[in-house]
């Protein structure tokens, strides 16, 4: 197998390796990625999960002309005999930009990939959809004293990784230490045929925000079939929530500002990076905010799960206070947040077992006499209002 093809660094996120699908019956093959392994899995498989560990098996050392030399011992064949797979260092290299800009951004369907200088004899450039892919473009070769290459028919608002192997005498070296860098080519909406769904940005959280671990993600419409959410711990990594695909007609929707949202599962304090991408009904993409990812900070849990039968930062107040049966009786539910952060709260409320509910603040879910908000955002040193309004039947209300 060429160098170039064997793999230096595990990819990352680690579910985006490549699986490889062969059908029985077809004798058909497809490359897949692992993370779509439970799509081929139904009950009573049997899944075998290969757990052994490796050896140490990476030497360093150097030649006796002082170049530093690797040596990765891939199998035994006797007591004093190993075959091996022997690496130098070809000299520093680092990728330096990808198209026009630095910060990750290119042109919609062209972009210069642009490396240091190592002094190396030849370079091979790769460009995949993830990282340690090379699905775009696959270890092209770049000849000394050239540090660049060209790359066309890439797809708008779309994200790529690449990087640059560095080769002197049969030995090589991958750019920034086997980091893999991501750019972003352009939107290009609404041009022709492959023009992708409208521009559209995303509404919070908003940029540099810090947020309790529970974050709500809300964008605003641009009418695309599809809409693909991204949540890393990197510029660029979808690793916290992987391109999980949304349908606008299953989501929540605020009919006031369009507004879509997705909820996170509860998050670790950490910054994050997060970007959505609207997809028409080709396959053309559109990313949100001309591409530029958004961060926000988790400091603490943020999250309070709060009852209305009396926790502190609860008020509860009714209008009027004496009504006769079958009159309309409303009540307020009032949250209060002292802290320094927001806070997403959720909230429940048992209605008396003789009230039947006429209207409530949007958002809840209703079981019985029991309502529950789920993701009642209050804001620091703020206070959020809910109200509730019921037909009074026989008896006490509380």
């Amino acid at each position: 197998m060429p160098l170039e093809l064997i793999a230096q660094h595990p990819v990352e996120p680690r579910d985006a390796s490549r699986l490889l699908v062969c059908d029985r019956a077809t004798q058909t093959h497809r490359h897949r990625h692992f993370y779509d392994l439970p799509e081929f899995l139904r009950p009573g498989d049997l899944l075998v999960a290969n757990d052994m560990s490796v050896i140490n098996a990476r030497l360093q050392g150097r030649k006796p002309t002082g170049g530093r030399v690797q040596v990765l011992l891939l199998r035994k064949l006797d007591d004093l005999t190993w075959e091996a797979l022997v690496g130098g260092r070809a000299g520093a290299v680092r990728q330096e930009r990808a198209g026009s800009l630095c910060d990750g951004r290119a042109d919609e369907h062209n972009a210069e990939l642009e490396s240091a200088a190592a002094n190396a004899q030849r370079y091979t450039v790769c460009v995949g959809t993830l990282p340690g892919l090379c699905d775009v473009m696959n270890h092209v070769q770049v000849l000394s004293p050239t540090t660049s290459v060209g790359l066309t028919g890439t797809q708008a608002g779309r994200t790529y990784w690449w990087q640059v192997w560095a080769y002197n005498d049969g030995q090589f070296l991958l750019a920034n230490a086997g980091q893999w860098w991501p750019f972003t080519t352009a939107n290009n909406a609404g041009f022709g045929p492959s023009g992708g769904p409208a521009e559209f940005t995303k509404v919070a959280p908003v940029d540099t925000a810090q947020v309790g671990s529970l974050v709500t993600l809300q964008w605003n419409d641009t009418n695309a079939s599809e809409y693909r959410v991204c949540v890393g711990t990197g510029w660029g990594l979808c690793d916290v929530v992987n391109n999980v695909r949304l349908n606008p007609s299953g989501m929540v929707i605020n009919s006031v500002n369009v507004v879509l949202s997705y909820q996170t599962g509860h998050l670790a304090p950490g910054t994050y990076w997060w970007q959505v991408t609207a997809v028409d009904a080709e396959g053309d993409a559109t990313q949100a905010d001309g591409g530029t990812r958004w961060q926000f900070t988790v400091l603490n849990d943020g999250v309070t799960n709060l009852d209305t039968s009396g926790p502190t930062g609860t008020r509860k107040e009714v209008a009027p206070t004496q009504v006769r049966m079958g009159e309309a009786v409303s009540y307020t539910i009032t949250l209060s947040n002292s802290g320094s952060l927001p806070v997403t709260a959720r909230v429940t409320d048992t209605l008396a077992a003789n009230a039947t509910l006429l209207s409530a603040t949007p958002g809840y879910a209703q079981s019985g006499q029991t309502l529950v908000w789920s993701n009642v955002v209050v804001p620091a040193g703020g206070t959020v209002v809910l109200t509730v309004t019921v037909r009074a039947g026989s008896g006490p209300l509380p």
